[in-house]
């Protein structure tokens, strides 16, 4: 879309909209990496749960 702005607009300076596209880009980088992150530690929090879970049942099983 601002590269829609800058190819229509003689107002909008090159390097500005590329330091805003990259900055976009970051962000969208950093919200991927934030929403991995919180995969994994909602995975490793789930298994944390289980474990217990599967120790008594095999103490039970003894």
């Amino acid at each position: 879309m601002l590269y829609l702005l800058y190819k229509n607009s003689r107002d909008l300076h090159r390097d500005i909209v590329e330091k805003v596209l990259m900055s976009i880009h970051e962000i969208k980088s950093d919200l991927q990496t934030e929403q991995l992150h919180t995969r994994i530690e909602k995975t490793l929090a789930a298994s944390a749960l289980e474990e217990p879970d599967r120790l008594e049942q095999s103490a039970e099983a003894d």
